[in-house]
C-alpha cells in the first residue's frame, strides 16, 4: 500500500497519537500518518484531542489529590 491509499487515522488512533506525544514517544510510521493527515486536513482535531486529553489529565489528578488530601 502506498502512501496515496492509506486511510486516515480514526479518533482513537490521533487520542493514542496525542498519548504518546505527551509522553514524547511515537513510532515513525504513526508520526509519518499523522503528518500526512495533518498536511491534507489540517491540525484542528489534533488541537481538540489535545485540549480535551489535557484537560481529563488534570481533572484526574485534581480528583486523585481530593481523595488523598482530606
Amino acid at each position: 500500500m502506498n502512501k496515496e491509499e492509506e486511510k486516515d487515522p480514526n479518533l482513537l488512533q490521533i487520542a493514542w497519537s496525542m498519548v504518546a506525544a505527551f509522553f514524547g514517544v511515537q513510532n515513525k510510521k504513526n508520526f509519518e500518518r499523522d503528518n500526512a493527515y495533518i498536511e491534507k486536513k489540517g491540525i484542528k482535531i489534533y488541537i481538540i484531542v489535545g485540549f480535551s486529553l489535557a484537560i481529563g489529565l488534570c481533572l484526574i489528578l485534581f480528583i486523585i489529590v481530593n481523595l488523598i488530601v482530606p
